[in-house]
């Protein structure tokens, strides 16, 4: 199984941004790994995945493990290190591609799930 990225657990102010690209500063605990950040939406009790450097949104999750997964997988693309929304017209169409069957095959997976998942996993950069 791929080693999980090591997050650091927080409790304080984070920002991300919502659909209207305007940042929003909430208060709470959340979870870094640059260029990560996960928090829990209080509203719809998932976990958001969002890019640090532009707050934008890259997956929801049922699990934190999951979202940590997902973050895991994706890093390997350089892309994920621009500072800018738009990092995703940068990538290949394969790059798109991957991101897209990573997030979808392991999005709200339990923990034992994604390990029976990572043993078949086809999906490779």
């Amino acid at each position: 199984m791929t080693t999980i990225l090591k997050f650091k657990r927080k409790n304080g102010d984070y920002k991300y941004t919502k659909t209207n690209l305007e940042w929003t500063t909430e208060s709470g605990i959340h979870y870094i790994c640059y260029p990560f950040l996960i928090y829990k939406d209080e509203h719809s009790k998932t976990y958001k995945l969002t890019h640090m450097s532009c707050g934008a949104l890259i997956c929801s999750t049922s699990y934190l493990h999951s979202a940590k997964y997902i973050a895991t997988r994706l890093l390997p693309l350089p892309q994920w290190l621009l500072p800018t929304q738009d990092l995703v017209n940068h990538m290949t169409e394969q790059q798109k591609r991957y991101c897209t069957d990573i997030i979808s095959r392991y999005r709200d997976e339990t923990k034992e799930r994604i390990t029976d998942l990572d043993k078949n996993c086809p999906f490779t950069i």
